[in-house]
């Protein structure tokens, strides 16, 4: 019976990692950009800020991955309480999508979370 040596065990570990991810392994998570704005023309945020007066607000969102169908939500949270959420179907590799809410003074944020609830993204405004 042969034994291997430490080389030849090494050198089978990198092929082996060398060769892309194994059957069950969670999807690479996606690069997200929020921006939040007044609104949204021609799938862009028009003049993107962090400070708003009350009213109808857009929460942007571009998200680059290497799977193109899954799903995400919108967690608008008030003084850290959540007060809306909104389910968006992701349905290409690079993706641009928005959510609305009427926003009143507070400091707010939106978390960016997949189907399992990992905060992908976490971004704030102050509404004054």
């Amino acid at each position: 019976m042969k034994t291997m040596t430490i080389a030849t065990l090494t050198a089978a570990f990198l092929m082996l990692a060398m060769t892309g991810p194994a059957l069950g392994d969670p999807p690479a998570r996606p690069t997200v950009e929020v921006l939040f704005a007044r609104q949204v023309q021609d799938r862009k945020p028009v003049d993107p800020a962090t400070t708003f007066s009350p009213g109808k607000l857009y929460c942007w969102t571009r998200l680059t991955s290497r799977e193109g169908n899954y799903l995400i939500a919108h967690h608008w949270l008030k003084n850290g309480r959540r007060v809306w959420h909104q389910p968006i179907e992701v349905r290409g590799k690079q993706w641009v999508t928005w959510s609305q809410f009427k926003v009143t003074p507070g400091s707010w944020t939106v978390r960016v979370t997949d189907e399992a609830g990992l905060v992908l993204h976490s971004a704030g405004f102050t509404v004054q």
